[in-house]
């Protein structure tokens, strides 16, 4: 068995073991065995509301984004103890919600076939230091890896860093990324030709995500999509 396969293994035979042999822990706020609901404790399956809509209708380049949760409540906390934590329960949980929206047939032309790029959004190299991970970089591996597809970690790269964006208004957010991001070194050949699903976190008017789509496809992409976890009304510091 190759290494990376090894990991892979691992990783899931550790989660299973936590879920299903040990006293269950709430990914949302780490509390155990106070029932569940989803996997979750009965208080934040409480406050775990799906997101029904496309979280941003954008034109042309990025005809579909979608999230599978509102950021409001348990997605909120969920997300920030996958952020700043890198907790791995929270993760877990994220990418399940995530590969469960793509199984059901929830893209474009219903269950994805073929092979596919996945994409997570980068963050800037001063982010990463400073946290030490990606947490979109996480959930695109868990994603990629359960659906049978390619990872694309270091296939875009942030050269510009930019203020938070959540209380930016939505014309606003375009000027301020526009050429922040671009094709990582070598990446091309990658792109080109490629089915790509972009992978963030949270997603608020789409902005982050339609200026990625737009770098692909100017690289050669045939179709760019976009999933995130959750989707936010500003609340998150969004994207």
């Amino acid at each position: 068995m190759d290494p990376r396969t090894l990991r892979v293994w691992r990783r899931w035979l550790g989660e299973a073991f936590e879920r299903f042999c040990l006293v269950p822990t709430c990914p949302g706020c780490g509390r155990r065995g106070l029932g569940e609901v989803m996997e979750l404790c009965l208080p934040c399956g409480a406050e775990l509301w799906g997101y029904e809509e496309i979280a941003a209708k954008p034109p042309g380049e990025l005809p579909w984004v979608r999230a599978v949760w509102s950021y409001r409540g348990t997605g909120g906390r969920l997300v920030r103890r996958a952020k700043f934590a890198r907790d791995p329960l929270a993760l877990a949980f994220l990418a399940r919600g995530m590969l469960r929206l793509l199984k059901a047939g929830e893209m474009p032309g219903g269950r994805p076939r073929g092979p596919w790029l996945v994409v997570p959004v980068p963050l800037s190299a001063r982010k990463r230091r400073r946290r030490g991970f990606n947490q979109a970089q996480d959930l695109a591996q868990r994603v990629a890896e359960r659906m049978g597809w390619e990872l694309g970690t270091w296939v875009l790269r942030r050269v510009r860093d930019t203020t938070a964006l959540g209380r930016v208004r939505r014309e606003e957010r375009e000027a301020l990324l526009l050429g922040a991001f671009e094709l990582g070194k070598g990446q091309r050949r990658r792109v080109l030709g490629r089915r790509i699903l972009l992978v963030d976190d949270v997603v608020t008017t789409g902005a982050t995500m339609r200026a990625c789509a737009s770098v692909l496809l100017d690289g050669g992409a045939s179709r760019v999509l976009g999933l995130a976890s959750c989707a936010a009304g500003g609340e998150s510091g969004g994207k």
